[in-house]
């Protein structure tokens, strides 16, 4: 693992080949970076990714809202107070529907001042149960950024649609894809990288993923 390339460019990818203890791996990756945390208490720390259909997912989440398409641009963690500072995946199989993850640095979107100005201060409501609470995308008392259409909800309507700021059309010149093979591992700095899960290529199996959540 490159520490120094995740710092340049926010994220990278390396292969560590068809080992028979993925997860563990992935563990100690997260180790040097900081702590290993659980995500959902259901699923432990090590968490299996794998397009399912709605009644797999959880309520509020990508899957519930948009089962095996494709998902939007977003950061893990959205719901927390303090998204995970880094999200680690890791192929156990690769599949063969040649799924890939598209990966965008919010620092190469060339924003305009008018919608740098929407993005800090457009109030959405964040679904995370009893512990629900209201933010904006951006602010300037904190580092990261903060966006996940499965859990948070505009409350005002403005006059450019935020969604097409994060959207693949809009972020295709900038956008770095993921081409999935078993033993391939991925860390991302969840502060500032974008990513999503695109469409599948084929109608072969899927690809499985673990992940692991670092704050």
């Amino acid at each position: 693992m490159d520490i120094g390339q995740i710092h340049r460019s926010g994220w990278c990818e390396f292969d560590v080949g068809d080992i028979p203890n993925l997860s563990e791996e992935l563990l100690r990756v997260g180790k040097l970076l900081g702590e290993p945390s659980v995500q959902r208490k259901s699923v432990g720390i090590v968490q299996e990714l794998i397009p399912a259909t709605p009644n797999r997912g959880f309520q509020n989440s990508l899957t519930a809202k948009y089962s095996t398409g494709s998902f939007p641009l977003h950061v893990d963690t959205a719901h927390w107070l303090t998204p995970c500072r880094y999200l680690i995946l890791g192929c156990l199989d690769e599949g063969d529907s040649g799924r890939d993850t598209a990966i965008v640095d919010f620092e190469n979107i060339k924003l305009t001042d008018k919608e740098r100005s929407i993005l800090l201060q457009t109030p959405f409501k964040i679904t995370n149960g009893r512990n629900s609470f209201y933010g904006t995308i951006l602010s300037k008392d904190r580092d990261f950024i903060r966006y996940d259409p499965g859990c948070m909800t505009q409350t005002v309507k403005v006059e450019i649609d935020i969604e097409s700021i994060f959207s693949y059309e809009r972020t295709a010149e900038i956008q770095r894809k993921v081409r999935w093979k078993t033993g391939k591992i991925v860390v991302i700095d969840n502060w500032r990288i974008l990513h999503g899960r695109c469409e599948k290529k084929t109608e072969g199996t899927e690809r499985t993923l673990y992940r692991v959540v670092v704050t």
